[in-house]
């Protein structure tokens, strides 16, 4: 029989287990890990969806600077054009902001007629010229026109209207809800968009200089714009928080080294990272690209900083 130094056997040792508190502190401290890691894993997750829009943003970002480079080469920006009448030698556009959405279903979720692109059925074009337009502009700016062209097919009841290929003339006269001006939207973006790309998209060009100033890309909820989009300052979105609390809303802008410019349509940027982070914490993800404060030293005359 072995003995142990106080004499006693093997077989009378008692064995020592956890005591109650110490289980309560190794409890404690594996919740303490486990909500840590769950925030660190909720912030990869923000950054990864907020880096890609900011990727989304920079890909429509450089096909909209090889569409310019092919109107610079030509010297005409009719493309931009909405209207006939604004084919005039006596005026020219000077700037651009485009809104269109990568999906394969319309506004109202209903499948695009176009396949080819990524630019769906619509593309919504405000232009400010150089002196004010025939015919008025819009929301008293003699000098802003603004207008949608419509893949043709397009007769669905798409946002309240019907049969856009009857609804309004484009810049050639034809009655087709502006789907020749779209064709030639849809064969020049061709190849530069990929129809994967989701989201909401707004550009924002310098016509003059023949530069995209900004692309913003905004993520779609279910397959739907959220609420509208990217240029409503009613728009509530989660928790009750409207789009200009996080993003800057413009009227103007001033480039750096560079005159003001007035915008064809009150828009948003997005200032910086920090910008973005504040909206994802509130449910929305924008990307952007470059950033309001890389392009622009001031905005509605406020310096960017």
């Amino acid at each position: 029989m072995n003995l142990n130094d106080s004499g006693c056997t093997n077989s009378n040792r008692k064995l020592k287990g956890f005591t109650l508190i110490e289980m309560i502190v190794v409890i404690a401290i594996i919740a303490i890990l486990s909500s840590m890691m769950s925030i660190v894993l909720r912030g990869f997750r923000r950054d990864a969806l907020i880096e890609t829009q900011n990727d989304k943003a920079r890909m429509v970002y450089t096909a909209f600077q090889d569409v310019l480079i092919n109107c610079e080469i030509k010297q005409d920006v009719t493309m931009f054009d909405v209207r006939e009448e604004l084919a005039n030698p006596a005026i020219s556009a000077t700037g651009a902001v485009l809104f269109f959405r990568v999906s394969d279903t319309s506004i109202d979720g209903k499948a695009n007629v176009n396949r080819s692109t990524g630019i769906g059925d619509e593309i919504h074009i405000m232009t400010s010229y150089s002196a004010a337009v025939p015919n008025g502009g819009i929301g008293g700016q003699p000098n802003i026109a603004s207008g949608s062209v419509w893949a043709k097919g397009t007769t669905q009841n798409v946002g309240g209207h019907s049969g856009y290929n009857n609804y309004s003339k484009d810049r050639n006269g034809a009655l087709d809800g502006g789907a020749t001006l779209w064709d030639k939207w849809n064969t020049a973006v061709a190849g530069r968009i990929d129809p994967t790309m989701e989201g909401t998209y707004v550009v924002m060009l310098d016509l003059v200089n023949y530069e995209v100033r900004s692309v913003i890309c905004r993520n779609l909820v279910d397959g739907k714009d959220p609420k509208t989009g990217l240029y409503d300052p009613s728009e509530v979105g989660p928790n009750g928080i409207n789009l200009n609390q996080y993003a800057q809303e413009a009227d103007n802008v001033t480039p750096i080294g560079g005159s003001p410019i007035t915008l064809p349509c009150r828009a948003y940027f997005i200032k910086n990272k920090a910008a973005e982070n504040k909206a994802a914490e509130r449910g929305v993800y924008i990307g952007c690209y470059p950033f309001s404060e890389d392009v622009y030293s001031a905005v509605n005359g406020v310096p960017n900083v």
